[in-house]
């Protein structure tokens, strides 16, 4: 098969694995899942208290951790299950961590991405700017869904910004602010066509 990006991490858990000749790669497969789940638990406490300051970071994150679609008994249709359990009920968000253990991982590095995005809004800086999108191509390469968010989310967001500084006749965006903005809307974009062409490349 062609050679790959795709599975990196995995291949660098095996790596990892065999510097452990005792432990089998199941439990260093599990082993890491929970790692990144841990770590993206602690990711969601530090956005919360980033944006929302130390008082409500803890209920923040309790929130965006067990938050997630209404019961199905909501639907006239059954849309996925027809008799869901309590426990994807009230707690599929969080349930969904311990799956696969890239999307633990990707949603991990995305989140520490979107810290290092207030923080490079709030003071650009290019040590800030450099991280954010050294973690954004990670986080993309191992699963895409994130570059979603940077793709339009962020665009959005932006000109939404802009919008309201007019209206209020507030001063200028700064160019470091909105340099910092278009580099890292390009690198969404180079994200993806690296993903494009490995795809044409042949899955691994």
């Amino acid at each position: 098969t062609a050679p790959g990006i795709y599975y990196l991490n995995f291949i660098l858990m095996g790596k990892i694995a065999g510097l452990f000749t005792k432990i089998s790669p199941p439990v260093v497969y599990h082993l890491f899942n929970l790692l990144f789940a841990e770590g993206f638990i602690t990711a969601i406490y530090i956005l919360a208290k980033t944006v929302l300051g130390s008082k409500t970071a803890i209920f923040a994150s309790l929130i965006s951790l067990t938050a997630t679609v209404v019961p199905n008994f909501n639907y006239s249709v059954n849309l996925w299950h027809p008799s869901p359990p309590w426990w994807i009920i009230f707690y599929d968000a969080l349930e969904r961590l311990y799956t696969l253990p890239h999307y633990a991982l990707s949603q991990l590095l995305f989140i520490f991405s979107v810290i290092l995005l207030f923080k490079t809004i709030d003071k650009p800086q290019l040590h800030k700017l450099l991280l954010l999108i050294i973690l954004l191509f990670a986080s993309g390469i191992t699963l895409p869904s994130p570059l979603l968010v940077y793709a339009f989310s962020l665009p959005a967001a932006f000109f939404t910004y802009v919008i309201i500084k007019k209206i209020r006749k507030s001063p200028k965006i700064s160019s470091g602010l909105l340099i910092s903005i278009l580099l890292i809307f390009f690198s969404t974009i180079l994200c993806y066509f690296t993903l494009k062409y490995q795809e044409s490349l042949g899955f691994p």
